[in-house]
Protein backbone atom coordinates (compact mmCIF):
# COMPACT_ATOMS: atom_id res chain seq x y z
CA UNK A 1 0.00 0.00 0.00
CA UNK A 2 1.46 3.61 -0.94
CA UNK A 3 2.18 6.01 1.51
CA UNK A 4 -0.43 8.23 1.16
CA UNK A 5 -3.12 5.38 1.34
CA UNK A 6 -2.01 4.63 4.69
CA UNK A 7 -2.07 7.68 5.89
CA UNK A 8 -5.66 8.17 4.22
CA UNK A 9 -6.57 4.69 6.17
CA UNK A 10 -4.76 6.04 9.34
CA UNK A 11 -7.16 8.91 9.59
CA UNK A 12 -10.16 7.39 8.39
CA UNK A 13 -9.33 4.71 11.28
CA UNK A 14 -8.63 6.64 14.08
CA UNK A 15 -11.38 9.50 13.17
CA UNK A 16 -13.65 6.57 13.29
CA UNK A 17 -12.17 5.43 16.92
CA UNK A 18 -12.63 9.70 18.46
CA UNK A 19 -16.10 9.89 16.38
CA UNK A 20 -17.58 7.04 17.26
CA UNK A 21 -16.96 7.47 21.21
CA UNK A 22 -18.06 10.61 20.80
CA UNK A 23 -21.35 9.96 19.50
CA UNK A 24 -22.01 7.12 22.12
CA UNK A 25 -19.78 8.07 25.42
CA UNK A 26 -19.44 11.50 24.40
CA UNK A 27 -23.56 11.21 24.29
CA UNK A 28 -23.99 10.43 27.61
CA UNK A 29 -21.16 12.65 29.80
CA UNK A 30 -22.49 15.19 27.83
CA UNK A 31 -25.49 14.94 29.92
CA UNK A 32 -23.16 15.99 32.88
CA UNK A 33 -22.16 19.63 33.80
CA UNK A 34 -20.45 21.76 31.10
CA UNK A 35 -16.86 21.12 30.84
CA UNK A 36 -17.08 17.70 32.61
CA UNK A 37 -17.76 15.57 29.64
CA UNK A 38 -15.12 17.03 27.85
CA UNK A 39 -12.68 15.87 30.50
CA UNK A 40 -13.09 12.21 29.69
CA UNK A 41 -13.16 12.81 25.34
CA UNK A 42 -10.32 14.92 25.31
CA UNK A 43 -7.56 12.39 25.84
CA UNK A 44 -9.58 10.10 23.73
CA UNK A 45 -9.01 12.50 21.25
CA UNK A 46 -5.62 13.08 21.82
CA UNK A 47 -4.95 9.55 21.93
CA UNK A 48 -6.64 9.16 18.50
CA UNK A 49 -4.81 12.15 16.77
CA UNK A 50 -1.28 11.20 18.35
CA UNK A 51 -1.63 7.57 16.68
CA UNK A 52 -2.35 9.05 13.86
CA UNK A 53 0.26 11.36 13.48
CA UNK A 54 3.06 8.46 14.26
CA UNK A 55 1.75 6.76 11.02
CA UNK A 56 1.69 9.75 9.15
CA UNK A 57 2.52 13.49 9.84
CA UNK A 58 1.52 15.90 12.55
CA UNK A 59 -0.56 17.85 10.22
CA UNK A 60 -3.45 14.44 10.26
CA UNK A 61 -4.43 15.11 13.09
CA UNK A 62 -6.98 17.75 11.35
CA UNK A 63 -8.52 14.95 9.06
CA UNK A 64 -8.82 13.08 11.90
CA UNK A 65 -10.92 15.76 13.84
CA UNK A 66 -12.81 16.71 10.82
CA UNK A 67 -13.58 12.36 10.45
CA UNK A 68 -14.58 12.46 14.41
CA UNK A 69 -17.03 15.83 13.76
CA UNK A 70 -18.90 14.26 10.95
CA UNK A 71 -19.31 11.15 13.08
CA UNK A 72 -20.70 13.27 16.08
CA UNK A 73 -22.82 15.32 13.93
CA UNK A 74 -25.35 11.72 14.22
CA UNK A 75 -26.30 13.13 17.20
CA UNK A 76 -28.54 15.72 15.92
CA UNK A 77 -30.48 13.04 15.31
CA UNK A 78 -30.98 12.06 18.94
CA UNK A 79 -33.74 12.90 21.53
CA UNK A 80 -32.52 14.94 24.28
CA UNK A 81 -29.92 17.28 22.46
CA UNK A 82 -30.70 20.48 21.09
CA UNK A 83 -28.68 20.57 17.57
CA UNK A 84 -26.70 23.66 19.70
CA UNK A 85 -25.60 20.63 22.39
CA UNK A 86 -24.65 18.89 19.28
CA UNK A 87 -22.69 21.83 17.21
CA UNK A 88 -20.81 22.57 20.29
CA UNK A 89 -18.91 19.09 20.87
CA UNK A 90 -18.59 19.29 17.26
CA UNK A 91 -16.94 22.67 17.02
CA UNK A 92 -14.86 21.00 20.16
CA UNK A 93 -13.18 18.28 18.34
CA UNK A 94 -11.90 20.80 15.76
CA UNK A 95 -10.54 23.11 18.36
CA UNK A 96 -9.06 20.16 20.49
CA UNK A 97 -7.48 19.33 16.89
CA UNK A 98 -5.63 22.74 17.29
CA UNK A 99 -4.65 22.03 20.65
CA UNK A 100 -3.49 18.45 19.55
CA UNK A 101 -1.14 19.47 17.15
CA UNK A 102 0.47 21.77 19.35
CA UNK A 103 0.86 19.49 21.80
CA UNK A 104 2.18 17.14 19.04
CA UNK A 105 4.81 19.20 17.59
CA UNK A 106 5.67 20.43 21.30
CA UNK A 107 7.05 16.58 21.95
CA UNK A 108 8.41 16.50 19.02
CA UNK A 109 10.59 19.43 20.13
CA UNK A 110 11.36 18.38 23.08
CA UNK A 111 9.37 20.68 25.17
CA UNK A 112 8.28 19.57 28.73
CA UNK A 113 5.18 18.07 28.91
CA UNK A 114 4.91 19.47 32.46
CA UNK A 115 3.89 22.48 30.52
CA UNK A 116 2.50 21.08 27.00
CA UNK A 117 -0.33 18.94 28.93
CA UNK A 118 -1.88 22.11 30.93
CA UNK A 119 -1.23 24.17 27.96
CA UNK A 120 -3.28 21.94 25.60
CA UNK A 121 -6.01 21.33 28.74
CA UNK A 122 -6.98 24.29 29.13
CA UNK A 123 -5.97 26.15 25.85
CA UNK A 124 -8.43 24.32 24.16
CA UNK A 125 -11.04 24.59 27.16
CA UNK A 126 -10.58 28.73 27.20
CA UNK A 127 -10.92 28.92 23.42
CA UNK A 128 -13.94 26.85 23.84
CA UNK A 129 -15.79 28.94 26.22
CA UNK A 130 -15.09 32.35 23.73
CA UNK A 131 -17.30 29.74 21.19
CA UNK A 132 -19.96 29.55 23.91
CA UNK A 133 -19.90 33.46 24.70
CA UNK A 134 -20.09 34.18 21.14
CA UNK A 135 -22.94 31.40 20.52
CA UNK A 136 -24.42 33.04 23.33
CA UNK A 137 -24.52 36.51 22.36
CA UNK A 138 -25.95 35.56 18.39
CA UNK A 139 -28.83 34.01 20.19
CA UNK A 140 -29.11 36.72 22.52
CA UNK A 141 -28.31 34.90 26.10
CA UNK A 142 -25.72 35.25 28.54
CA UNK A 143 -23.26 32.36 28.25
CA UNK A 144 -22.95 30.88 31.82
CA UNK A 145 -19.31 29.45 32.17
CA UNK A 146 -18.91 26.87 34.93
CA UNK A 147 -15.81 27.48 36.35
CA UNK A 148 -16.07 25.19 38.60
CA UNK A 149 -16.69 22.17 36.22
CA UNK A 150 -13.61 23.68 34.14
CA UNK A 151 -11.16 23.16 37.15
CA UNK A 152 -12.40 19.64 38.05
CA UNK A 153 -12.74 18.96 34.49
CA UNK A 154 -8.78 20.66 33.55
CA UNK A 155 -7.47 18.75 36.62
CA UNK A 156 -8.93 15.17 35.34
CA UNK A 157 -7.50 15.79 31.75
CA UNK A 158 -4.33 16.70 32.88
CA UNK A 159 -4.22 13.79 34.95
CA UNK A 160 -5.20 11.23 32.14
CA UNK A 161 -3.26 12.59 29.71
CA UNK A 162 -0.16 12.31 31.76
CA UNK A 163 -1.13 8.90 32.43
CA UNK A 164 -1.55 8.06 28.87
CA UNK A 165 2.13 9.21 28.39
CA UNK A 166 3.48 7.37 31.20
CA UNK A 167 1.62 4.14 29.95
CA UNK A 168 2.99 4.64 26.52
CA UNK A 169 6.34 6.45 26.24
CA UNK A 170 7.42 7.52 22.44
CA UNK A 171 9.98 4.98 21.24
CA UNK A 172 11.47 8.24 18.99
CA UNK A 173 14.45 9.60 21.23
CA UNK A 174 13.33 13.11 20.46
CA UNK A 175 9.84 12.56 22.14
CA UNK A 176 11.28 11.70 25.26
CA UNK A 177 8.93 11.78 28.54
CA UNK A 178 9.92 13.27 31.98
CA UNK A 179 8.97 10.73 34.01
CA UNK A 180 9.66 13.30 37.20
CA UNK A 181 7.60 15.85 35.31
CA UNK A 182 4.25 13.89 34.41
CA UNK A 183 4.39 12.28 38.12
CA UNK A 184 4.25 15.83 39.46
CA UNK A 185 1.30 16.37 37.16
CA UNK A 186 -0.20 13.63 38.61
CA UNK A 187 0.63 14.43 42.16
CA UNK A 188 -1.40 17.80 41.39
CA UNK A 189 -4.04 16.91 39.90
CA UNK A 190 -5.19 13.96 42.33
CA UNK A 191 -4.72 16.69 45.10
CA UNK A 192 -6.88 19.14 42.99
CA UNK A 193 -9.50 16.70 42.39
CA UNK A 194 -9.09 15.55 46.14
CA UNK A 195 -9.62 19.44 47.27
CA UNK A 196 -12.53 19.99 44.72
CA UNK A 197 -14.50 17.62 45.97
CA UNK A 198 -14.21 17.58 49.76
Amino acid sequence: MSPSRVRFSSILFWGGVWGLAEASLGYLLHLMPGMISGAFMFPIGLFCMTKAARQGQAGDVFGVALVAAAIKSVNLFLPHLTPVSTLHPMIAILLQSAFGYAFIQGLKKSYSPFLLVPAAVVGWRIAFIGVQVLSAGIQGQTAGVNLSAMFAGSLIDIALVSLLLVSKPSTQPRQSVSFASLALVLAISVQGIITAIA
